[in-house]
């Protein structure tokens, strides 16, 4: 199994066991967050990727009959991976425009095929401001 199959598995598994308007806690919070770095940060730097899964964390409400929405961590997690899939993942327009300024605040530190490779896809989807 990919990594990145593991962790959607990982996410789905626990967004299951969430009632609807339940949040995860900070412990299992932690634990995505170094996944979902572990995953992101050799593009990234560990950093940064810490920085964008608490950014997105703090971005996301839970509607009392919603359950909290793991999934766009796994979403994100593709994207920098190469692997985000359109028709399978969804993103919110405010996790475009973080994911467009990280690429942009990182331009100078992150290898240029790959920052090449990720504005290419942001442009492919649509989501380049």
């Amino acid at each position: 199994m990919r990594p990145i199959d593991h962790f959607f598995s990982q996410l789905e598994r626990l967004e299951q066991s969430l009632r609807p308007g339940e949040v995860p806690d900070k412990k299992t919070l932690d634990y995505l967050e170094k996944d979902f770095s572990a995953l992101a940060g050799p593009v990234l730097g560990p950093q940064e990727a810490a920085g964008i899964f608490d950014r997105t964390r703090e971005r996301i409400t839970v509607k009392p009959d919603q359950k909290f929405p793991l999934h766009r961590f796994g979403a994100l997690a593709a994207f920098f991976l190469g692997e985000f899939n359109i028709d399978s993942m969804e993103l919110a327009n405010d996790d475009w425009d973080d994911v467009q300024e990280t690429l942009k605040e990182l331009s100078g530190e992150i290898h240029l095929d790959t920052l090449t490779a990720l504005m290419q896809e942001l442009m492919n989807l649509g989501k380049l401001n």
